[in-house]
C-alpha cells in the first residue's frame, strides 16, 4: 500500500465530491471546514495512517 498525505486525501475528497455532483456550496462549505480545523495537520502532511482519534479531538478542540 501506497502511503497517503492527508493533502492528498483531503484533494481526493474534493475531487470526489464535484464527480458525485455535489453543489458547489456544500463543497466550498468541506473545504473550508477541513481546511480550517485540520490546519495543524496540513501544514505538517501528515501520513493518514499516523492521524489518529486523539489528533482530531485536539484540532476540534482547538477550533472554538
Amino acid at each position: 500500500m501506497i502511503p497517503l498525505k492527508l493533502s492528498q486525501a483531503l484533494q481526493g475528497l474534493f475531487l470526489s465530491a464535484q464527480a458525485g455532483r455535489l453543489s458547489p456550496h456544500t463543497i466550498q462549505d468541506y473545504e473550508n471546514t477541513l481546511i480550517t480545523k485540520f490546519q495543524p495537520f496540513r501544514e505538517k502532511d501528515y501520513l493518514v495512517e499516523k492521524i489518529n482519534w486523539c489528533h482530531i479531538e485536539e484540532c476540534l478542540a482547538a477550533q472554538v
